[in-house]
C-alpha cells in the first residue's frame, strides 16, 4: 500500500481533495446550496441566455446558474463542485492547494455566488506563460466580457519571461473594458468593476439558521427540526415558528395551539430565507394569501434581482387554491422553460385548464377550502 502512494500520490492527493470538497459542500453547508437553488431562475430560452451575455462576465453567470439549478439535490450539487475543483490547473502546487481552499471557504458563503468561482475556473483554464502581449492583449478583452473582472488573474505570471509588461497590458485592458461597458450596461461603475454577479448585497442578510430551518421544512424533516432545536435554541422568529411547526406535525402541539403560537408580525420577514421559511409554515398551516404574500417578500429579496423557480412554483400554488387561473398559467409558462420544474408544471397546468379537477387532488382541495374558510390576515 504504502509503495503504491509512493508512486500514484498525485492520484491520492486528487482523490483526497475530492472527498474533502465533497463531504464539506454535502454535509457542512447543504442549506447553502438549497438556498442559492432558490435564489435563481435557469431558463431553456434563447432570450435568456443572450440577456446574459450582453453584460460582462455573462457568461460565466449563465454556466454558474445553469450548474445552481441541480442544487435542489445537495448531494448532486456537491458532486459540481468536486468537478469544479477539478478543473482548476495545477492543483498539485502549493498555489493551487491555497485557491482550492479559498474558493471553498467561498462556497460556504451564501453572498458570494458560484459566478465568481465559474470565473475563476474559466481564466485560469486560459492561462499560459507562452502568450506574448499581443495575444494576451486579444486574450485579456475576450474572457473580460465572459467572465468578467477574474480575468485580472491572467496578470500574475511571475516566472514568464517579460511578465511585468504583460501585466501591465492585463490590467490596461480589463480597466477599458470596465470603463466601455459602464456606458451602456445599465449597472453602476462600481457594481462593474467589482463584478456584476461575484457578490450580493448583504442588506437583510439571511442567517446559516434560517437557511437550515428552510430546508428542512421543505424536506418535511420534522425529526431533524426538531434534533436541531434541541442542539442550540433557534434565535430567528421564523426558526422558532418551524420549530413549532414540526411539533404540531410531531403531535406536541394540537392544531389550536399552533395557531396561538405562530408568529406572523411582518418582523418574522426579515431576510430572503426567513421569507421562504414563512411562505412554507404558512402554507402548512392553511394561511394561503400569507404563503402568496411571503413568498412575494422572498422573491423580491433576492440579493441580485433574480427570479425564482421554486418563488414561481409557489405562486402557482396559491393562485390555483385562490382561483387565479389565469395568472396561475403565466407563472407556468415560465416554468415550461426550467428544466426540473416543467414536469410538474404540465400536471398543474390541466388543473389551472379544467379547475373541476381539483377535487381530485386531496392537496389543493383542501388549500382551496382553507382559503375559503379561513379569515384573512394581514401583517401587522
Amino acid at each position: 500500500m504504502i509503495n503504491y502512494l509512493r508512486t500514484h500520490w498525485r492520484l491520492a492527493i486528487c482523490i483526497l481533495l475530492a472527498v474533502v470538497v465533497y463531504c464539506y459542500m454535502a454535509f457542512v453547508c447543504p442549506h447553502v446550496m438549497v438556498a442559492r437553488e432558490s435564489s435563481q431562475l435557469f431558463l431553456w430560452s434563447w432570450d435568456y441566455f443572450f440577456e446574459r451575455l450582453m453584460l460582462p462576465g455573462g457568461l460565466a453567470q449563465w454556466v454558474a446558474e445553469f450548474l445552481v439549478q441541480f442544487f435542489n439535490n445537495p448531494y448532486v450539487g456537491a458532486f459540481i463542485y468536486v468537478i469544479l475543483f477539478a478543473l482548476l490547473p495545477k492543483i498539485l502546487r502549493w498555489e493551487g492547494w491555497l485557491l482550492a481552499i479559498g474558493l471553498l471557504l467561498l462556497a460556504s458563503c451564501f453572498y458570494v455566488p458560484l459566478t465568481l468561482t465559474v470565473a475563476i475556473v474559466m481564466v485560469l483554464r486560459c492561462w499560459s506563460e507562452k502568450d506574448g502581449w499581443l495575444m494576451l492583449a486579444i486574450k485579456s478583452a475576450v474572457l473580460y466580457w465572459l467572465a468578467g473582472p477574474a480575468v485580472l488573474l491572467l496578470a500574475i505570471r511571475p516566472r514568464a519571461k517579460g511578465w511585468a509588461w504583460k501585466s501591465i497590458t492585463v490590467l490596461l485592458v480589463t480597466v477599458s473594458g470596465i470603463f466601455l461597458s459602464s456606458l451602456f450596461v445599465p449597472y453602476p461603475l462600481t457594481q462593474i468593476a467589482r463584478g456584476i454577479d461575484y457578490y450580493w448585497e448583504e442588506e437583510h442578510k439571511s442567517t446559516d439558521e434560517e437557511m437550515r430551518y428552510d430546508m428542512l421544512v421543505r424536506m418535511r424533516d420534522w425529526d431533524g427540526i426538531e434534533q436541531l432545536s434541541r442542539e442550540e435554541p433557534p434565535q430567528s422568529l421564523a426558526a422558532t415558528n418551524a420549530v413549532r411547526l414540526a411539533q404540531y406535525y410531531n403531535k406536541r402541539l394540537d392544531g389550536q395551539m399552533l395557531y396561538q403560537e405562530l408568529t406572523t408580525s411582518n418582523k418574522v420577514l426579515r431576510s430572503e430565507a426567513s421569507a421562504f421559511l414563512m411562505s412554507e409554515i404558512y402554507l402548512h398551516t392553511g394561511m394561503v394569501n400569507m404563503s402568496q404574500r411571503a413568498v412575494f417578500e422572498a422573491m423580491e429579496s433576492i440579493p441580485n434581482h433574480n427570479k425564482s423557480a421554486r418563488a414561481l412554483k409557489r405562486l402557482t400554488e396559491t393562485s390555483i387554491a385562490t382561483g387565479q387561473y389565469e395568472v396561475a398559467l403565466k407563472y407556468l409558462s415560465i416554468l415550461d422553460c426550467t428544466t426540473f420544474y416543467r414536469g410538474w408544471a404540465a400536471k398543474m397546468r390541466a388543473m389551472a385548464l379544467h379547475p373541476e379537477q381539483i377535487s381530485q387532488h386531496d392537496y389543493y382541495e383542501k388549500l382551496q377550502k382553507a382559503y375559503a374558510e379561513t379569515k384573512d390576515m394581514f401583517f401587522y
